[in-house]
């Protein structure tokens, strides 16, 4: 009996039980016998705690206003795998993705065969090559690529051509893999800052900030400072203005909710006006105040209407969860919604669930469709001294129901913990659309 046809996208997603793979050796030789995709268009890498993901969409955003055709790829998706590739604002097709997939599995049986790749490339890594072969295919002039986990070891920064780096924030997060320590994590975040290219720094942290300094000049990088290069105002027309020494920008309207989003808008002008220069485009205001209002960045503070309505937020680190109920006493404080939870296992509940109890009218502690996903048992046994009700609904369409029952047409549900949970509790939404 002969075998059916390789599912590129199946065949992929087996790639996960082979596991967790830092380091660059083996994208490396991947990129080497797909003889160097990165270098047809310009790399410019985006990490950081929080923030990296709504950054590279508004530089995506704003790029596309002023007339520049760029590529993005970004990590995690949340409910199909297309969004993690973008060429031109949309995402890439299932054909074309399949397509790129099999062009790369292809590569690497052979390159595997002759020695080339020493060991079998891990998921991150074949879809990291699959979008960079994405992006040079679709003759883009500039490619945004948002860094994975950490930054030092990570797979997109492989990309040796970078002509720049952005680091917008750095917290606590995946302290077992980067360290607990923000000098630590500032490390490992700082890998990416190339040699002689310049590193946009968003970081507020002083210590941390302090390590990427030292790592700059290390490696004679241009070290630019959004909060020394930009500045937030409100102007006549009390909509709010960025300054920075190279240009004004006024009557600005965010379409990401939060307010913590400004600061992200100042790193992704201040990254523009640089790579301005490097790829020879003209960033224009009109651009900038445009792209800033068409932004879309999915699962982050979305509000989705409904009786009741669901705020979908992707919080998983303490930084995240302070943002979170930062928005929650500011524009929900009139209603408590219903907290619909889950996470992974390496999250310390103490940093990401507690600090939201006081917020809150009850929990509903799920599991996300990750192998890695915390057992719902432990968030119930976590939360019954500190909510109430408290309900165990290991199902995210279980619990989403519970999580509605709860709340009722006049109260609220909040999806927060994981970014794997928003998406898969968006995919329910979506099938009940359809």
């Amino acid at each position: 009996m002969t075998a059916g046809p390789i599912n590129p996208v199946q065949w992929l997603y087996d790639l996960q039980h082979s596991g967790l793979k830092l380091g660059l050796e083996n994208i490396r030789q991947l990129l080497e016998c797909m003889d160097h995709p990165e270098q047809a268009f310009i790399p410019v890498l985006i990490g950081g705690t929080n923030g990296k993901g709504s950054v590279t969409a508004m530089m995506d955003a704003i790029q596309r206003a002023c007339g520049v055709r760029t590529g993005m790829f970004t990590s995690p998706h949340l409910v199909r795998l297309n969004e993690r590739i973008r060429i031109d604002g949309l995402d890439i097709t299932t054909p074309l993705l399949e397509q790129q997939l099999t062009a790369v599995r292809k590569v690497m049986e052979q390159g595997m065969a002759a020695g080339h790749i020493s060991v079998q490339p891990s998921f991150f890594e074949t879809i990291t090559a699959a979008a960079i072969r994405s992006i040079q295919e679709s003759g883009v002039t500039i490619g945004l690529l948002e860094i994975g986990l950490g930054g030092r070891l990570d797979a997109t920064n492989a990309v040796d051509n970078a002509e720049l780096s952005i680091i917008v924030s750095i917290d606590y997060d995946h302290t077992k893999s980067l360290g607990p320590t923000l000098t630590e994590i500032a490390g490992e975040k700082g890998g990416i800052i190339k040699e002689g290219k310049p590193v946009i720094c968003g970081v507020r942290r002083q210590v941390p900030r302090q390590v990427l300094q030292k790592i700059a000049s290390e490696r004679s990088a241009p070290f630019i400072d959004v909060l020394e290069e930009s500045r937030l105002s409100t102007g006549n027309d009390g909509l709010p203005s960025i300054e920075t020494a190279r240009g004004d920008y006024e009557g600005l309207r965010l379409s990401l909710p939060g307010d913590h989003q400004w600061h992200n808008a100042r790193c992704a002008i201040v990254a523009l006006e640089k790579l301005a220069d490097v790829a020879g485009f003209q960033l224009t205001a009109e651009g900038v105040a445009r792209g800033l209002a068409e932004t879309r960045w999915a699962g982050r503070l979305e509000t989705v209407p409904g009786k009741p309505p669901l705020l979908l937020d992707g919080a998983h680190n303490p930084a995240g969860v302070a943002t979170l109920t930062r928005y929650l006493k500011e524009r929900h404080n009139d209603v408590k919604p219903v907290l619909l939870f889950g996470a992974t296992r390496e999250k310390d509940l103490d940093q990401v669930l507690e600090p939201l109890a006081a917020h809150v009218s009850g929990l509903v502690a799920s599991r996300p469709d990750i192998n890695r996903a915390m057992e719902p048992e432990q968030i119930v046994n976590y939360g019954r001294d500190r909510f109430a009700p408290v309900l165990l609904r290991p199902d995210p369409a279980d619990a989403l129901k519970a999580a509605r029952d709860l709340a009722g047409t006049d109260g609220m549900v909040l999806v927060a913990g994981s970014l794997y949970l928003v998406g898969r509790i968006m995919e329910l939404i979506e099938n009940e659309i359809d």
